[in-house]
């Protein structure tokens, strides 16, 4: 009479991007000097990593209960997590003192270094309601409610309502004969909210 389901997922991703000119040798230096003298012949460097992790979890759990011979229900919460973390450092410098020299540090004029992190988590619990007719008439009612760390201290919540209802018409005695041309017909009408995860920093 109880189900639940837990899944949870990590995804890491890793680059290493790599921009290098070497050292020029005295025979090569006089045709980079046009493109910009000692700085080109010199031989340059640029690196930038990057780290990306994602990280999402879900619970649901569903109750289902025969309230009579005609009505059931079906009650049922979860929660979900979603949360995504990305960092890059980038390091560049320009000059190196000799041939076979090829790592920012060896670089004669390093020029600074940039890093950024964002971190964004979503985290949404949710409820939901459902009773049926001999298992042909289905209402259901439903709320999600979803914080996230981007909304800032003035917006905190945010709910996402649902209804809906559907009938399988061809379950019911009238469809008779019918059911020889059309095996299965269901009628359905829905409403409900949704939003999407904004990006970090948007309170700002």
């Amino acid at each position: 009479w109880f189900s639940q389901q837990v899944t949870a997922g990590v995804d890491f991703t890793s680059d290493d991007s790599r921009a290098l000119e070497r050292f020029a040798t005295p025979d090569l230096a006089p045709f980079l000097a046009p493109l910009g003298g000692p700085a080109v012949s010199g031989g340059r460097i640029a690196q930038t990593l990057r780290n990306n992790t994602f990280l999402t979890g879900d619970y649901s759990g569903t109750a289902r209960l025969k309230l009579t011979s005609k009505i059931s229900s079906s009650s049922s919460i979860g929660a979900n997590f979603v949360q995504k973390q990305l960092r890059a450092t980038a390091v560049a410098s320009t000059g190196f003192p000799a041939p076979g020299l090829e790592t920012v540090g060896s670089a004669s004029a390093p020029i600074a270094p940039q890093q950024t992190e964002v971190k964004n988590t979503t985290l949404g619990v949710w409820g939901q309601q459902q009773f049926g007719w001999n298992d042909r008439l289905f209402l259901t009612a439903a709320l999600r409610v979803d914080n996230n760390s981007a909304f800032g201290d003035d917006f905190n919540w945010v709910t996402y309502p649902k209804l809906s209802a559907s009938w399988v018409i061809s379950e019911e005695p009238f469809w008779g004969g019918l059911g020889n041309t059309v095996g299965t017909l269901k009628l359905r009408a829905a409403y409900g909210q949704s939003g999407t995860q904004p990006d970090a920093f948007a309170a700002q």
